[in-house]
């Protein structure tokens, strides 16, 4: 098969080469979740959930019971003050969802600084194993939380 050089890298034909730089939508799209990202993780850490509540629940007014996110506010809040334990007594995913948030601006800054795409590059079978067994952990962790508020 016939090879073909672009911007020094071989790249056999048939194979589709692609230019990894960000375009101004993949920027401005980085920036805005960048912003959304860095103002909740601020809220979070400035809005105490025990003082101001901003979100009711509406399955626990109606029912009793804890929804899955129950504790959630609190959690985030905990997290952003580096208070691990109460976070986890909070709600398990808690800190999970904080340093996601966390990880996920860095990695967005770090693309906008070196103006290219970091493509990571997981097999789809981890990805797969990650996904149901984060839906798995959440739901038992929901089975042994579900009770009366």
């Amino acid at each position: 098969m016939e090879t073909v050089h672009v911007n020094g890298l071989a790249e056999s034909m048939g194979q589709r080469i692609f230019d990894n730089s960000l375009s101004t939508v993949e920027r401005r799209n980085r920036c805005a979740g960048i912003g959304v990202l860095l103002s909740l993780i601020l809220y979070a850490f400035l809005v105490d959930p025990d003082k101001v509540t901003l979100f009711r629940c509406f399955f626990r007014e109606w029912t009793g019971l804890n929804c899955f996110t129950c504790g959630l506010s609190h959690s985030l809040h905990a997290s952003a003050c580096f208070d691990w334990t109460a976070a986890i007594k909070h709600h398990l995913f808690g800190p999970f969802i904080f340093i996601s948030a966390w990880a996920l601006s860095v990695y967005w800054i770090l693309e906008i600084g070196l103006d290219r795409k970091i493509i990571v590059r997981i097999k789809p079978g981890y990805v797969r194993f990650g996904i149901a067994f984060l839906v798995v952990a959440w739901g038992i962790y929901r089975l042994f939380h579900l009770a009366p508020a």
